[in-house]
């Protein structure tokens, strides 16, 4: 289970706050804190080097389908983490309404643009 603080028109400086079964995620500007259930911390500084998430995803991406690098993540954890970002979108689409995953019916048609 998780829930997530992330509102579209912040008055404040850029906060998200995602709440799971097993700890919290803090994320201020680039920077992120890691709380575990067992009160372990662990902080996660803002990249210096100017390159953006999109970026360093699409590398990653990139690197491992021209066959340089193996992929960050297992084929099964890339499938749960992009179900994920389709919940986050499909419960924005309904005001917030509390989503299951996995995902079913309509919410598994949702199209997820970016750039």
């Amino acid at each position: 289970m998780a829930t997530v603080n992330a509102p579209d028109y912040a008055k404040t400086p850029f906060y998200t706050e995602i709440n799971g079964t097993k700890g919290r995620a803090y994320v201020r500007g680039l920077a992120v804190t890691l709380e575990d259930g067992d009160g372990r911390t662990e902080n996660w500084p803002a990249p210096s080097d100017g390159v953006t998430s999109m970026d360093r995803a699409l590398t990653e991406i990139i690197d491992h389908l021209d066959g340089r690098k193996p992929f960050a993540a297992s084929p099964a954890d890339a499938v749960h983490i992009f179900e994920a970002i389709v919940g986050f979108h499909a419960s924005h689409a309904r005001g917030a309404a509390w989503t299951k995953l996995p995902l079913s019916g309509t919410d598994r048609e949702i199209e997820i643009q970016t750039g």
